[in-house]
Protein backbone atom coordinates (compact mmCIF):
# COMPACT_ATOMS: atom_id res chain seq x y z
CA UNK A 1 0.00 0.00 0.00
CA UNK A 2 1.47 3.47 -1.09
CA UNK A 3 1.73 6.16 1.10
CA UNK A 4 -1.05 8.11 -0.92
CA UNK A 5 -3.31 5.05 -0.26
CA UNK A 6 -2.53 5.51 3.39
CA UNK A 7 -3.41 8.83 3.12
CA UNK A 8 -6.89 8.85 1.48
CA UNK A 9 -7.55 5.96 5.08
CA UNK A 10 -6.15 8.02 7.24
CA UNK A 11 -6.89 11.72 5.65
CA UNK A 12 -8.83 13.99 8.99
CA UNK A 13 -12.01 15.11 8.66
CA UNK A 14 -10.48 18.47 9.00
CA UNK A 15 -9.22 20.17 5.82
CA UNK A 16 -5.46 20.16 5.73
CA UNK A 17 -5.14 23.83 5.29
CA UNK A 18 -6.74 24.71 8.76
CA UNK A 19 -5.37 21.84 10.74
CA UNK A 20 -4.26 23.45 13.99
CA UNK A 21 -3.72 20.77 16.14
CA UNK A 22 -0.48 19.80 13.94
CA UNK A 23 2.20 21.65 16.41
CA UNK A 24 4.25 20.22 18.86
CA UNK A 25 1.41 18.98 22.08
CA UNK A 26 -1.49 18.77 19.84
CA UNK A 27 -3.65 16.17 19.49
CA UNK A 28 -6.11 14.75 17.20
CA UNK A 29 -6.82 13.42 13.55
CA UNK A 30 -4.61 15.73 11.98
CA UNK A 31 -1.39 14.45 13.97
CA UNK A 32 -2.41 10.98 13.48
CA UNK A 33 -2.44 11.60 9.64
CA UNK A 34 0.81 13.00 9.35
CA UNK A 35 2.42 10.32 11.93
CA UNK A 36 1.24 7.73 9.24
CA UNK A 37 2.69 9.41 6.93
CA UNK A 38 5.76 10.11 8.66
CA UNK A 39 5.89 5.88 8.98
CA UNK A 40 5.37 5.56 5.63
CA UNK A 41 8.33 7.32 4.77
CA UNK A 42 10.52 5.19 6.92
CA UNK A 43 10.87 7.47 10.18
CA UNK A 44 10.40 6.17 14.14
CA UNK A 45 7.35 8.01 15.45
CA UNK A 46 6.55 5.15 18.23
CA UNK A 47 2.69 5.06 18.38
CA UNK A 48 0.58 6.47 15.60
CA UNK A 49 -1.18 7.63 18.86
CA UNK A 50 -2.18 11.02 17.40
CA UNK A 51 -0.56 13.30 19.78
CA UNK A 52 1.92 14.96 18.33
CA UNK A 53 5.47 14.48 20.93
CA UNK A 54 8.85 14.73 20.04
CA UNK A 55 9.59 12.19 17.80
CA UNK A 56 6.53 13.15 15.95
CA UNK A 57 8.53 16.70 15.45
CA UNK A 58 11.84 15.11 14.76
CA UNK A 59 10.62 13.58 11.79
CA UNK A 60 8.46 16.69 10.34
CA UNK A 61 11.98 18.57 10.94
CA UNK A 62 14.18 16.42 9.20
CA UNK A 63 11.94 16.45 6.09
CA UNK A 64 11.22 19.96 6.06
CA UNK A 65 15.34 20.65 6.30
CA UNK A 66 15.11 22.20 9.89
CA UNK A 67 12.27 24.54 9.19
CA UNK A 68 10.05 24.83 12.14
CA UNK A 69 7.76 22.40 12.19
CA UNK A 70 4.60 24.20 12.76
CA UNK A 71 0.94 24.00 11.37
CA UNK A 72 0.41 24.47 7.91
CA UNK A 73 3.92 24.37 7.44
CA UNK A 74 4.67 21.26 8.55
CA UNK A 75 1.81 19.19 7.11
CA UNK A 76 2.82 20.82 3.59
CA UNK A 77 6.33 19.13 4.24
CA UNK A 78 4.86 15.78 4.25
CA UNK A 79 2.58 16.10 2.03
CA UNK A 80 5.06 16.54 -0.69
CA UNK A 81 7.56 14.46 0.51
CA UNK A 82 6.22 11.27 -1.45
CA UNK A 83 5.06 13.16 -5.13
CA UNK A 84 6.24 10.74 -7.64
CA UNK A 85 8.72 12.54 -9.97
CA UNK A 86 6.09 11.76 -12.87
CA UNK A 87 3.42 13.44 -11.39
CA UNK A 88 5.82 16.95 -10.75
CA UNK A 89 7.00 16.72 -14.26
CA UNK A 90 5.76 18.41 -17.52
CA UNK A 91 4.24 21.71 -16.05
CA UNK A 92 4.44 24.88 -18.23
CA UNK A 93 5.17 28.54 -16.57
CA UNK A 94 1.52 29.95 -16.79
CA UNK A 95 2.78 33.16 -18.42
CA UNK A 96 4.42 32.55 -21.61
CA UNK A 97 5.38 35.60 -22.64
CA UNK A 98 6.56 36.22 -19.60
CA UNK A 99 9.11 33.61 -18.35
CA UNK A 100 11.27 35.81 -16.28
CA UNK A 101 8.41 37.43 -14.72
CA UNK A 102 9.10 38.18 -10.74
CA UNK A 103 6.96 36.00 -7.85
CA UNK A 104 5.73 38.62 -5.83
CA UNK A 105 4.26 36.34 -2.97
CA UNK A 106 5.22 32.85 -2.38
CA UNK A 107 3.12 30.41 -1.35
CA UNK A 108 3.23 30.69 2.70
CA UNK A 109 1.58 32.33 5.53
CA UNK A 110 0.77 35.80 4.93
CA UNK A 111 -0.78 38.62 6.87
CA UNK A 112 -2.39 36.15 9.19
CA UNK A 113 -3.95 33.35 7.32
CA UNK A 114 -2.55 30.94 4.60
CA UNK A 115 -1.48 32.37 0.94
CA UNK A 116 -2.50 29.11 -1.40
CA UNK A 117 -0.29 29.91 -4.48
CA UNK A 118 2.17 32.33 -5.75
CA UNK A 119 1.60 35.68 -7.39
CA UNK A 120 3.33 36.49 -10.55
CA UNK A 121 3.87 40.03 -11.43
CA UNK A 122 2.50 40.87 -15.20
CA UNK A 123 1.59 43.59 -17.04
CA UNK A 124 -1.89 43.50 -17.45
CA UNK A 125 -3.51 41.86 -20.52
CA UNK A 126 -0.71 39.38 -20.57
CA UNK A 127 -1.58 36.24 -21.89
CA UNK A 128 -2.15 33.59 -19.29
CA UNK A 129 -1.41 29.73 -20.28
CA UNK A 130 -2.58 26.40 -19.26
CA UNK A 131 0.35 25.06 -16.78
CA UNK A 132 -0.62 21.51 -18.25
CA UNK A 133 -3.37 19.82 -20.66
CA UNK A 134 -6.15 19.61 -19.28
CA UNK A 135 -10.42 20.10 -19.21
CA UNK A 136 -12.02 23.63 -17.76
CA UNK A 137 -14.03 23.29 -14.97
CA UNK A 138 -14.43 26.98 -14.19
CA UNK A 139 -14.93 30.09 -16.67
CA UNK A 140 -16.16 32.82 -14.40
CA UNK A 141 -15.76 35.10 -11.37
CA UNK A 142 -15.13 33.44 -7.95
CA UNK A 143 -15.25 35.86 -5.33
CA UNK A 144 -12.04 37.20 -3.84
CA UNK A 145 -10.51 35.31 -7.08
CA UNK A 146 -11.97 37.44 -9.38
CA UNK A 147 -12.09 36.33 -12.58
CA UNK A 148 -10.91 32.46 -12.43
CA UNK A 149 -10.22 29.79 -14.61
CA UNK A 150 -10.02 25.95 -12.83
CA UNK A 151 -8.42 23.26 -14.83
CA UNK A 152 -8.40 19.99 -14.61
CA UNK A 153 -5.56 17.52 -15.11
CA UNK A 154 -7.21 14.37 -14.33
CA UNK A 155 -5.48 11.39 -12.54
CA UNK A 156 -1.27 12.92 -11.85
CA UNK A 157 0.74 10.50 -10.73
CA UNK A 158 0.30 9.28 -7.65
CA UNK A 159 -1.61 12.87 -6.77
CA UNK A 160 -4.82 11.99 -7.63
CA UNK A 161 -6.74 14.57 -9.33
CA UNK A 162 -5.45 17.58 -9.72
CA UNK A 163 -6.53 21.26 -10.76
CA UNK A 164 -4.82 24.63 -11.72
CA UNK A 165 -6.09 27.50 -10.79
CA UNK A 166 -5.33 30.99 -12.84
CA UNK A 167 -7.52 33.87 -10.40
CA UNK A 168 -7.66 38.34 -10.74
CA UNK A 169 -8.05 37.73 -14.52
CA UNK A 170 -9.33 40.92 -16.73
CA UNK A 171 -11.22 38.30 -19.12
CA UNK A 172 -11.68 34.96 -19.56
CA UNK A 173 -11.01 33.33 -22.84
CA UNK A 174 -12.38 29.53 -22.20
CA UNK A 175 -15.25 27.95 -21.42
CA UNK A 176 -16.68 25.61 -19.26
CA UNK A 177 -15.72 21.89 -20.30
CA UNK A 178 -13.45 22.79 -22.98
CA UNK A 179 -10.21 20.65 -23.53
CA UNK A 180 -7.40 22.65 -24.10
CA UNK A 181 -3.77 21.61 -24.44
CA UNK A 182 -0.41 22.95 -22.43
CA UNK A 183 -0.09 26.96 -22.73
CA UNK A 184 -3.60 27.37 -24.00
CA UNK A 185 -4.74 30.95 -23.61
CA UNK A 186 -6.66 30.93 -20.77
CA UNK A 187 -7.17 34.68 -19.90
CA UNK A 188 -5.43 37.97 -19.39
CA UNK A 189 -3.49 39.41 -16.27
CA UNK A 190 -5.28 42.07 -14.25
CA UNK A 191 -6.12 42.38 -10.59
CA UNK A 192 -9.48 41.51 -10.23
CA UNK A 193 -11.34 39.74 -7.00
CA UNK A 194 -9.23 40.45 -3.79
CA UNK A 195 -6.10 42.16 -5.57
CA UNK A 196 -3.85 45.05 -5.23
CA UNK A 197 -1.64 45.72 -8.65
CA UNK A 198 -1.44 43.92 -11.71
CA UNK A 199 -0.58 39.97 -11.17
CA UNK A 200 -1.35 36.17 -11.99
CA UNK A 201 -2.37 34.04 -8.59
CA UNK A 202 -0.94 30.40 -9.41
CA UNK A 203 -2.14 27.44 -7.89
CA UNK A 204 -2.51 23.76 -7.58
CA UNK A 205 -4.48 21.71 -6.12
CA UNK A 206 -4.12 17.95 -4.87
CA UNK A 207 -6.83 15.06 -3.98
CA UNK A 208 -9.64 16.84 -5.71
CA UNK A 209 -12.95 15.49 -6.99
CA UNK A 210 -13.95 14.74 -10.15
CA UNK A 211 -15.45 17.96 -12.21
CA UNK A 212 -15.47 19.94 -8.60
CA UNK A 213 -13.69 23.48 -8.09
CA UNK A 214 -12.60 24.30 -4.87
CA UNK A 215 -11.89 20.58 -3.64
CA UNK A 216 -8.59 19.02 -2.83
CA UNK A 217 -5.77 20.44 -0.75
CA UNK A 218 -3.34 23.34 -2.17
CA UNK A 219 0.46 22.33 -2.81
CA UNK A 220 3.07 24.40 -3.25
CA UNK A 221 3.14 25.27 -7.15
CA UNK A 222 7.24 26.04 -6.73
CA UNK A 223 7.47 21.92 -7.15
CA UNK A 224 5.99 21.52 -10.16
CA UNK A 225 7.33 24.61 -11.97
CA UNK A 226 10.99 24.50 -13.04
CA UNK A 227 11.55 28.43 -12.74
CA UNK A 228 10.70 29.28 -9.77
Amino acid sequence: MSAFDRFDEARPTEPLSTARAFVRGGEGEAVAWGQQRLTDLGFDVGHIDGTFGERTEAGVAAIAEGAEPQGRDAMQAILMATVAPEASSGWRWPLPGAPSAPITSPFCWRQGRHHDGIDISASRGAAVGASRAGTVIHAGVAGGYGNLVVVGHGQVGNLGRVHSYYAHLLRVRVRDRQSIGALHRLGDVDNTGNSFGDHLHFEIRIKCSAGQAFTGTAVNPCKFLTRC
